[in-house]
């Protein structure tokens, strides 16, 4: 680090400090990145490989351990085995812990896509499904990925993508082309150490960003350097370079908290993943760092909510691409009802409007709910009101 860049690090970093410290803490936190899995159950596990660190029993008591005395105590699991029954035993795991509040499943375009995803839709906790960003480049799949996007739209699911950031202009044009389809970009869109970035990162990331229906998870910050296992650095002054260009092009309303836990022990452990971005997006604000570390992630995940007596009383809407809600849920709420809550139409009213329960879409006439209130369709708690682009 040259002197003029160490003496701007040096600036930023006491000025991150001072606002920092003026902002409290969010309210709330969603870590929307962990992973969770047992080698010991029958049939094993794909991943992690046998003799890493990482293979052991790895369970919600293990990550609250060092997540809960940050106040984090409710995850969005992200899958990361191949096999399909996995995304089963998370299910049923999350059946048992209230902790779980969203999962993203693993099921890869192809044949047996649209059975799989109907299957585990069915389960509120199901969110969607992350794939590899190589697929976006693989013109021998590009068929059934933009076939399995479509349904993920359709079912009000969100699509993870992870991978090298030469699949982010793909992911753009994918977001461009299904405007419906909410797409979250894992783990910084693999920028590589903060102060060695990947030369096509910056804008590769402009590019992506200008999409709005593209989330960015800041997740796996501390694995990007370039050291021994465990000994990241831990002054937010080093990551400037990741979280100052993510501010500028994502701005407060898409960016994401997520740890990558357990495997971003390889680069720190939880307290200082946690206490970096704590410290950048406290700087920024006390809006920004509630919108950072829940409200965002409640908008592109639509995570279910199972703490308090409220608990999961909430219906989301999706009008012309525009992402809003969660709308408070109360008896006697209708889905024109719902869709006024969240600021109406845009310009005009549209000729069709989707309910999305339990995996399964209704399509409604809106020229006939609107002509008849007696018509205007009841909403359940979790629903999603989906008004097609058109």
């Amino acid at each position: 680090m040259n002197r003029r860049r160490f003496l701007q690090t040096t600036a930023a970093l006491a000025a991150i400090h001072e606002s920092a410290q003026a902002a409290p803490p969010a309210t709330r936190i969603i870590d929307t990145h962990t992973h969770f899995y047992d080698p010991s159950r029958p049939g094993g596990v794909p991943w992690p490989g046998k003799g890493t660190k990482l293979y052991r029993t790895v369970l919600p008591a293990d990550w609250l351990a060092v997540a809960a005395p940050h106040g984090v105590k409710e995850t969005v699991i992200v899958e990361a085995s191949p096999l399909v029954e996995d995304n089963q035993w998370i299910l049923d795991l999350a059946a048992k812990e209230k902790c779980i509040v969203g999962f993203v499943g693993h099921l890869d375009p192809g044949a047996e896509f649209a059975a799989n995803l109907k299957r585990f839709a069915a389960n509120p906790i199901f969110r969607g499904i992350r794939w590899s960003g190589a697929f976006l480049l693989d013109e021998a799949k590009r068929d059934s990925v933009i076939a399995g996007a479509k349904l993920l739209a359709e079912h009000g699911l969100e699509l993870d993508l992870n991978g090298a950031p030469a699949y982010l202009p793909n992911a753009a044009k994918l977001a461009a082309d299904l405007p419906d389809l909410r797409v979250l970009i894992n783990h910084l869109g693999a920028s590589g150490d903060p102060q060695a970035l990947k030369p096509e990162w910056k804008e590769n990331i402009r590019i992506v960003a200008k999409q709005p229906n593209v989330f960015m998870k800041v997740s796996a910050l501390v694995e990007q350097v370039k050291c021994e296992p465990g000994q990241a650095p831990r002054d937010t002054a080093y990551y400037l370079p990741i979280l100052d260009h993510l501010w500028e092009t994502f701005g407060p309303d898409r960016l994401i908290y997520g740890s990558n836990w357990p495997v971003s022990d390889k680069g720190a452990p939880y307290d200082v993943v946690f206490k970096i971005v704590d410290e950048y997006f406290r700087s920024k604000g006390s809006e920004a760092c509630e919108k950072y570390f829940w409200k965002n992630s409640l908008a592109a995940y639509r995570w279910i909510n199972r703490s308090g007596k409220d608990a999961t009383k909430q219906v989301f809407i999706d009008v012309g691409g525009r992402l809003s809600g969660p709308v408070p849920w109360s008896k006697g709420l209708t889905a024109l009802k719902a869709v006024a809550i969240a600021g109406g139409f845009f310009w005009k009213a549209p000729r069709k409007l989707q309910i999305i329960r339990g995996g399964k879409t209704m399509t409604f006439d809106v020229k006939e709910l609107t002509r008849d209130p007696i018509k205007d369709v009841p909403v359940e708690p979790d629903d999603i009101i989906r008004v097609p682009s058109e």
